[in-house]
């Protein structure tokens, strides 16, 4: 199993005139920054900086919770694959 580094998550600060963010429906008068997350060249999203900040608010607690379990051998596996990149 190997991760294509081209698949990598990219973020850009959004400069459109009128964008609204995809989780909340608030457009620049009600963020102070807009934000789009690339996930590939097809699926691009825009969040504001609330929903940015709870996004990765809730990424650091699940990190947190993957990095704090027990690991099983599949785990230990992936997490080799996953580094030999």
């Amino acid at each position: 199993m190997k991760v294509k580094k081209k698949n990598r998550i990219k973020m850009r600060v959004n400069k459109s005139p009128n964008p609204k963010c995809k989780v909340c429906g608030n457009g620049r008068e009600k963020s102070i920054e807009l934000f789009d997350l690339a996930f590939d060249e097809k699926h691009i999203i825009t969040i504001c900086d609330a929903c940015n900040e709870d996004l990765f608010t809730k990424s650091l607690k699940a990190t947190c919770h993957v990095n704090g379990k027990i690991k099983s051998k599949h785990d230990m596996l992936v997490k080799r694959l996953r580094n030999k990149n």
